[in-house]
């Protein structure tokens, strides 16, 4: 998770704690008091499809689910102590549920963090080159004796900088899934049966399907998401996000539930 995200969503909770517009839940929070806080506003403002995954990742729901209320209710109050101590800076490295969790409790508009992230991934633009050029060349006519030494060697260093910045070709502004990864296309360029969507340098660089989930273990709780296929199977991805196939579905954490049943359970051989 980006720091980043996770100052921001701070950040948005002092500053509205500052204004008063917060409720004394949030502004003097205690583990019961959280808890209560999740049951007001659930009731008090209706849920997006992303604040329903937040509430599912962060209760451990892993079934589609319409009223939360009951989760909330039957939540054990201690497993509000992360969140807790991430409101009193007794923590800096808060698990990503519960800096969602905040986020929603405090209607942090750029919400969950794959929003947040895919929102904030900026794609460089495409330096003026010609007018670079145009300029040093009129230095280099103005005093060409004196400037062309400086002009070439100029000249020179930008372009090879412009090599090592952008190692991806300019006419290649677009990507498409290929099955495990996305790849780099031009926009104009039709792939049967791909879509082609604008590039996205962190997609691109960190998003990957997992081609060996039997190689998954618990120690990538955390580090893998995933969505379900078919009632019986998964697929597995190295990051969040949307679903490379179906933007409308939303990749979500690996729990050890996901794990057991999709990878441990069909790798035990059966007697």
């Amino acid at each position: 998770m980006s720091k980043e995200y996770q100052q921001e969503v701070l950040l948005a909770y002092r500053k509205k704690a500052k204004e008063g517009v917060l409720s004394d839940n949030l502004i003097n929070p205690t583990r019961a008091k959280l808890k209560e806080e999740c049951l007001r506003a659930l009731r008090a403002r209706s849920l997006t499809g992303e604040d329903k995954e937040i509430l599912k990742v962060f209760l451990g729901i892993h079934r589609e689910i319409e009223d939360f209320d009951q989760g909330i209710i039957d939540y054990d109050d201690g497993r509000f102590r992360p969140l807790d101590n991430f409101l009193k800076e007794e923590t800096d490295n808060p698990h990503i549920r519960n800096v969602d969790l905040l986020a929603w409790l405090i209607d942090f508009p750029n919400r969950p963090f794959s929003i947040w992230k895919e929102r904030n991934t900026v794609t460089p633009s495409k330096p003026n080159l010609l007018k670079f050029l145009k300029k040093q060349f009129e230095k280099l006519r103005s005093n060409q004796k004196t400037q062309f030494a400086f002009v070439f060697l100029t000249i020179a260093t930008f372009i090879s900088g412009l090599i090592f910045i952008y190692p991806i070709n300019f006419g290649e502004q677009c990507m498409y899934w290929n099955g495990s990864n996305y790849e780099t296309t031009g926009c104009d360029v039709n792939i049967e049966n791909k879509a082609i969507i604008a590039l996205n340098k962190y997609k691109l660089t960190h998003l990957k399907r997992v081609t060996k989930p039997d190689t998954l273990s618990q120690k990538d709780i955390g580090k893998v998401w995933y969505t379900k296929i078919k009632l019986d199977s998964a697929e597995f991805y190295t990051d969040s996000g949307e679903y490379p196939l179906d933007t409308r579905k939303r990749l979500l954490p690996i729990t050890p539930y996901i794990l057991n049943k999709y990878i441990l359970k069909k790798a035990t051989p059966i007697d």
